[in-house]
């Protein structure tokens, strides 16, 4: 009380607990002559947890500095360097074993599942196992490896998409079915391993990969067919028609229109050899108009595929058994699980990235080279300056 009533009763929290980070290292030297090594080895418990050695990312300069290793000649590569590293890779691979060796008891229990009361053992239990497991690796601490398995229980995910009819707003619209993991699990509590549970997604990919198959066919199509039109467009030489003054984007309507302007002028003129042209103009437009009706037509064909599909799959709905439904639910509950961790996993790398980029930003552009830059700026001014007679 006494240190508070110095303050004169003033609770801010900074009068009381400085929580001003460390100040960075600032080593001038370094900036004309590398990295300080003393400032990397700051960073060394960082890079341990991924097994990367700083070998693995400088060469010696000399006793106290390194240089960037050679192959890292840009700082667009760190990203790529840490990624493909052996002891990343090997880290990832091992958490992600763990990972599913936890998700085979985990299934196991769910399946067991009976009440809420059932699943609300669950969490409190299961939480405290994978936070357990996935922090032993030293990579993410008790907090986040707990909130891994915080972010799966109200995670998301995508059941199906359908036309649906908005009365209030007199239109069609596109409705998202979704549910979140713990309402899933409340699901086969109180119905059983039900269908409507199962994503469209693997519904397709379970019973009818031959259609999936033929719907990608027959865009791969479309988009061949889209690039030809595009280099047919800009393979012809026209001027386009102003709107108000401003120039129009060369696309396939813009094109067109003045194809169709310039047909008429030149037919308006009525000589031989303008009547010449305007055939030779009209079967450019013809080239135009019969990729367009061929691109239509193969969209049409794909509306119509992707109709039938989504059919196959409502009817396949109905006729599912709960042996058939059980795996790709658990499936589809495993895959959000993985994509969690994977949130995880992917931040606490990039602060690894992002402290290796932070060193080349602050040393790789030496001194030497600002100066140099500045140098160079100044003379580009002097000579603006002396063209307007100031100097």
């Amino acid at each position: 009380m006494d240190e508070i009533r110095k303050e004169d009763y003033n609770l801010n929290i900074r009068r009381y607990v400085d929580n001003t980070p460390e100040p960075e290292i600032e080593d001038v030297r370094a900036h004309l002559i590398g990295v300080p090594k003393r400032e990397v080895a700051l960073y060394k418990p960082v890079l341990e947890k991924y097994l990367i050695q700083e070998s693995d990312i400088f060469c010696d300069r000399d006793s106290d500095y390194y240089d960037f290793r050679p192959e890292l000649s840009t700082k667009e590569k760190i990203k790529e360097t840490v990624n493909n590293h052996q002891g990343v890779k090997e880290a990832h691979q091992l958490i992600q074993m763990e990972l599913e060796k936890f998700w085979e008891a985990a299934s196991s229990k769910i399946s067991e599942l009976n009440s809420e009361k059932d699943i609300a053992e669950f969490r409190r239990s299961y939480i405290a196992i994978l936070r357990e497991k996935l922090s032993s690796f030293g990579i993410l601490d008790i907090f986040q490896s707990a909130g891994v398995f915080v972010n799966w229980w109200e995670h998301s995910y995508l059941i199906r998409e359908y036309k649906d009819y908005d009365e209030a707003n007199d239109k069609t619209i596109t409705a998202r079915e979704t549910i979140q993991n713990k309402n899933a699990l409340k699901t086969i509590v109180a119905q059983g391993w039900t269908s409507s549970l199962i994503p469209d997604e693997y519904i397709k990919n379970k019973y009818f990969s031959a259609e999936v198959e033929e719907l990608e066919r027959i865009e791969e199509c479309i988009i061949e067919q889209e690039n030809e039109l595009s280099d047919y467009i800009d393979g012809i030489e026209i001027e386009l028609i102003e709107e108000e003054g401003e120039e129009q984007e060369k696309t396939a309507k813009t094109v067109k229109a003045a194809i169709k302007q310039l047909i008429k002028d030149l037919k308006d003129t009525g000589t031989k050899s303008a009547l010449n042209q305007a055939a030779e103009w009209e079967k450019i437009l013809k080239g135009i108009t019969d990729r367009e009706k061929k691109i239509k037509q193969m969209k049409k064909n794909h509306k119509l595929k992707e109709n039938e599909l989504a059919e196959k799959i409502e009817q396949k709905r109905t006729e599912f058994t709960e042996e058939e439904a059980k795996p790709l639910i658990l499936e589809k509950l495993y895959d959000t699980l993985v994509e969690e961790l994977e949130k995880y996993w992917n931040a606490e790398l990039n602060k690894v990235i992002g402290i290796l980029e932070k060193l080349w930003d602050k040393y790789v552009v030496s001194a030497k080279d600002l100066l140099a830059e500045r140098e160079r700026t100044t003379g580009v001014l002097n000579d603006f300056l002396k063209k307007l007679g100031y100097v």
